[in-house]
């Protein structure tokens, strides 16, 4: 699945030269922008100009026209104190069809643990504790099934006492590297304007003062948010330097740290047949025998009088169906 996102600067709904080009580029490519379609819930528009004079459409979430299907939920969200921006937020929902049970997620959650802050007391707990819970245990490994019910206990006797002997990591709203007491500060500020903005009924005019101050800070926390953040990457990109005229095998495991891992999800990848689209391995190959025969069914007579032709097309719709 290829999901196409972002500020594209242009409106769809528009006449202009641009709109109609970018209408063409998603005809073209067969992505629709979900938050164009009737179904889309929240606000109207995704951008609003600083007076609140302005607003239109021009941010999108694009989906291939096969898998409009799986979207579940879509919304424009109203102005949020993490939104530095004047676009607002739209959110996507979609179900992910899984065919099989590799993907499957207990129905157990467990916290993190804390295991850099584990004092040696703790870890001591944490020994004594599994070594006991396996004591107490009977197991045997001579089959499929024993085996995976004994992955199991081990799973829940290792989980469950590092639950009870070890502290658990405190939940963080901000995993960003560069997000340090500076940057609290303003985000602090941003959404202390802000609630008071909100109580005030959220008036949009430059005459308000909570209307003003709100902005201010949003602006300040903006600022300061991008200056952390090309400080942090600047730092990144001399550390790979330096890095790479002294040590390759450092060079490399920091680089390979950054670059993004390709996932690619088999499960949401399908054929559409007629105004259907199928994802199951079973379903698309019976949907090509159907095609099949349908196009033998079509095919003129002179050519189908021709023994060599009847027999390449039974045995290939065959081979597609079985």
């Amino acid at each position: 699945m290829v999901i196409l996102m972002g500020d594209f600067n242009c409106s769809v709904l528009d006449d202009k030269p641009r709109s109609l080009l970018l209408r063409q580029f998603f005809s073209d490519s067969q992505n629709i922008p979900v938050n164009c379609l009737s179904a889309c819930n929240g606000m109207k528009s995704t951008f609003v100009s600083y007076d609140g004079v302005y607003e239109s459409v021009i941010d999108y979430i694009c989906l291939s026209s096969d898998c409009i299907d799986l979207v579940s939920h879509c919304e424009i969200l109203d102005d949020d104190c993490l939104n530095v921006s004047r676009h607002r937020p739209i959110t996507v929902s979609i179900n992910f069809p899984v065919s099989d049970g590799k993907f499957n997620i207990s129905e157990k959650s467990f916290k993190r643990i804390s295991w850099k802050r584990a004092t040696d007391a703790q870890i001591s707990d944490y020994v004594g504790n599994v070594t006991n819970s396996l004591n107490q245990c009977t197991y045997v490994c001579d089959s499929k099934e024993s085996i995976d019910s004994t992955y199991t206990m081990l799973c829940d006797v290792l989980t469950g006492a590092a639950g009870t002997c070890i502290g658990h990591r405190p939940f963080q709203s901000h995993l960003k590297p560069y997000w340090d007491s500076g940057l609290c500060e303003y985000h602090k500020h941003m959404r202390y304007y802000r609630s008071q903005w909100c109580r005030a009924g959220r008036p949009r005019n430059k005459t308000n003062t909570q209307y003003m101050s709100y902005k201010t800070a949003k602006r300040d926390f903006r600022r300061a948010h991008r200056k952390s953040a090309n400080g942090h990457m600047m730092q990144l990109n001399r550390e790979i330097d330096e890095s790479a005229e002294i040590n390759t095998n450092d060079f490399w495991k920091q680089v390979n740290t950054r670059r993004m891992a390709y996932n690619c999800n088999k499960s949401t990848s399908g054929i559409k047949f007629g105004e259907i689209a199928h994802r199951d391995q079973k379903a698309i190959t019976e949907q090509w025998g159907f095609y099949f025969q349908d196009y033998i069914r079509h095919l003129p007579l002179n050519i189908l009088m021709t023994n060599g032709v009847i027999m390449c097309h039974k045995t290939l719709g065959n081979c597609v169906r079985h």
